[in-house]
């Protein structure tokens, strides 16, 4: 089976890695939990299935049944509290604690980039404005002067996306995109996300009073919806966000880069 410090979700881990046991003569349920020291031998089935918490030390406990080592112990209960934790700086938190582990950056390699990329909103700016034949021929001076950046750091960012593949050399020199999309693994997903949408929203509250009204479009809508007709708005907004994306995406000449948000969240809610 991978090795431990190739996971991101320590549920699946362990299903793995309970799954491997079975090949050996001593695994049942019951022998597992006692070796484990739980009382209840459905204690770790629950735990998979998501009806029950992982503490730290039943976490502890687990790891002594497994035999794991002194690290292995450490990041597998590092990883308890990312697969669980449920506020974003507390994932936050302890995925930048599993990235400091050195065997999880052998195995996976790309990942740190990757969380830096969607949590620097200049990251994703400059990786769209590369789109742009306009941006292309620009020295890093005048990017930085256009992201409010210092230039050593729009030096170290085309460093990160070319990494990451999101940018290459671009003929005439200088950099360009390419058409590589960055896939996020499913366990970072929600919280990379959450991350990125937490940036836009405070950058569109600046924005009231940062940018011109003439170059800034800022409206809200306040309605009552039903949950059928809640679900007819949300398809209808990612319609949209469709088309505009495919009409508009590929600009080559384009100036300047927009960011167009969507926010649809319940004012009140019914009790339940």
């Amino acid at each position: 089976m991978r090795p431990l410090f190739s996971y991101l979700d320590f549920r699946e881990y362990l299903r793995d890695k309970l799954k491997d046991l079975k090949t050996s003569h001593w695994y049942s349920e019951r022998a597992f939990a006692d070796r484990a020291g739980f009382s209840s031998p459905s204690y770790v089935k629950m735990v998979l299935d998501g009806k029950r918490n992982l503490s730290l030390d039943g976490a502890q406990k687990i790891a002594k049944a497994l035999n794991l080592k002194k690290s292995e112990t450490k990041f597998f209960q590092i990883l308890v509290q990312f697969t669980q934790a449920k506020k974003s700086d507390q994932r936050t938190q302890h995925l930048k604690a599993i990235m400091e582990f050195k065997k999880f950056l052998e195995i996976r390699p790309l990942e740190p980039f990757q969380f830096e990329y969607f949590s620097n909103w200049r990251l994703v700016a400059l990786r769209e404005a590369l789109t742009s034949s306009y941006w292309q021929k620009q020295t890093p001076q005048v990017l930085a002067t256009a992201l409010d950046w210092k230039e050593p750091e729009v030096l170290e960012a085309f460093s990160l996306l070319l990494k990451l593949d999101l940018i290459k050399a671009a003929p005439l020199g200088g950099y360009q995109a390419t058409d590589r999309p960055l896939q996020t693994p499913k366990e970072m997903q929600s919280l990379v996300v959450r991350n990125y949408h937490r940036q836009m929203l405070g950058l569109a509250a600046s924005s009231l009073d940062s940018v011109a009204i003439t170059e800034r479009d800022v409206g809200a809508l306040t309605i009552p919806l039903s949950e059928k007709s809640y679900l007819e708005v949300k398809e209808k907004v990612a319609a949209l966000r469709r088309e505009i994306n495919a009409k508009y995406s590929n600009q080559a000449e384009a100036r300047s880069i927009y960011q167009l948000n969507f926010q649809l969240f319940p004012l009140i809610k019914e009790p339940s």
